[in-house]
């Protein structure tokens, strides 16, 4: 299983433990890259959780792709920076910001640029950070701001703010997986669906 790191920190944790407690029996062995990466390298892997992006969008016939959660990208500050006092901040603003950017080939990064773009706004990327973790330190430090997926949790957004963007930048998280699949792999995708039914209605 190939997962981008996004899906690895807010999906498969509880995923795993709620497969495991179902079919202890059963293996699970999960990388962590970016969305990019992840798709670049199914071919080692039955099962794909990523962002979706471009390359993405029409998998080859033998892969079926799934939503699993509609979400929104949002902005990260220290507390003490002028955006933190907002609740909503317009895209447009970005442009006087220092922003703190995942690495080539993040679904955060390839969607936020996306959007920055069709607002006329064409930042220089100073930082370029690997992992969700590092920017969320980096941002900490005083580097910056950072985009980032608000299912951001509240132990992860410790002593930062969470603000949310005019416009709203769309995130999807995906699964894509070969078909047809082994027993095991159609049980993770069913258990998959059974666990984030609710995210999907909220």
């Amino acid at each position: 299983m190939l997962a981008s790191q996004t899906n690895a920190e807010f999906i498969l944790p509880r995923l795993i433990s709620a497969f495991h407690e179902a079919y202890p029996a059963v293996n699970v062995e999960l990388t962590t890259v970016n969305s990019r990466e992840a798709w670049a390298n199914r071919a080692e892997a039955d099962l794909v959780f990523l962002e979706n992006s471009q390359n993405v969008l029409k998998p080859p016939a033998e892969w079926q792709q799934d939503h699993l959660i509609e979400t929104e990208i949002v902005l990260i500050a220290r507390p003490d920076h002028p955006l933190a006092q907002q609740d909503v901040v317009a895209l447009d603003v970005l442009r006087e910001e220092t922003i703190v950017w995942r690495e080539e080939g993040s679904g955060i990064r390839e969607h936020a640029l996306n959007a920055l773009h069709q607002q006329g706004i064409f930042p220089e990327v100073h930082y370029a950070l690997s992992g969700l973790s590092a920017v969320r330190d980096a941002v900490r430090y005083g580097l910056g701001v950072a985009f980032a997926s608000a299912l951001v949790s509240p132990h992860q957004q410790q002593d930062l703010a969470v603000i949310r963007l005019c416009p709203a930048i769309p995130h999807t998280l995906s699964m894509v997986y070969r078909t047809p699949g082994s027993t095991a792999l159609e049980a993770f995708v069913h258990k998959t669906h059974e666990l984030l039914m609710g995210y999907k209605s909220a």
